[in-house]
C-alpha cells in the first residue's frame, strides 16, 4: 500500500493560497454575466405563461384542469435555471392539493372553489416569480455598480 505523503505544515497556508488564487476570481466572467442576464429573459417567459393561465377559461372543472396542466407542462419544460428548480418543487407540492380537490366527493359549488383555487395559485406563483425577479435584478444592479467602479 502506498504511504500517505507527509503534509508540510509550515507551507500549507502558502500552498493553499496559491491554489485558491489560481482558480478564483473577484469578478464574474462575461459568460457568467450573460447567464444572469439570460435568467431575466426566463423570468419574462414564466410571467407570460402565468398571464396565459390567468386569462384561460375556468368555467368548468375540465377547463381548469386543462389550463393548469398546460401551465405546469410548459413551466416544467422551460429553461433550467434556479427559477425552474423552484417552480419544479412548488408545482410538485401544489399538484397533490389540486388532485385532492378534484377527487373530493360531494363538493358543493365547484365553480366557486375553482375560482378561489385559481386565484390562490396565480397569486402564489406570481409571488414566487416576482421574488426571484427582484433578487435577480438586485444582483444584476450590484454587479453593474461593481463593474462601473473597476
Amino acid at each position: 500500500m502506498k504511504a500517505l505523503q507527509d503534509i508540510d505544515k509550515l507551507n500549507i497556508k502558502k500552498d493553499l493560497t496559491e491554489i485558491l488564487d489560481k482558480y478564483s476570481s473577484k469578478t464574474l466572467t462575461e459568460q457568467e454575466t450573460q447567464n444572469l442576464k439570460d435568467r431575466e429573459k426566463n423570468v419574462k417567459h414564466y410571467q407570460k405563461l402565468l398571464q396565459e393561465f390567468k386569462e384561460s377559461s375556468s368555467s368548468s372543472e375540465q377547463h381548469f384542469e386543462s389550463s393548469i396542466i398546460k401551465f405546469m407542462t410548459e413551466a416544467l419544460y422551460s429553461y433550467e435555471d434556479e427559477l425552474h428548480q423552484i417552480m419544479l418543487i412548488y408545482l410538485q407540492l401544489i399538484a397533490s392539493y389540486i388532485t385532492d380537490f378534484f377527487n373530493t366527493e360531494g363538493l358543493k359549488d365547484k365553480k366557486k372553489h375553482i375560482k378561489n383555487m385559481k386565484k390562490l395559485f396565480i397569486d402564489s406563483t406570481d409571488n414566487i416569480i416576482k421574488t426571484y425577479e427582484h433578487q435577480l435584478l438586485k444582483t444584476l444592479k450590484s454587479l453593474e455598480s461593481t463593474q462601473a467602479r473597476s
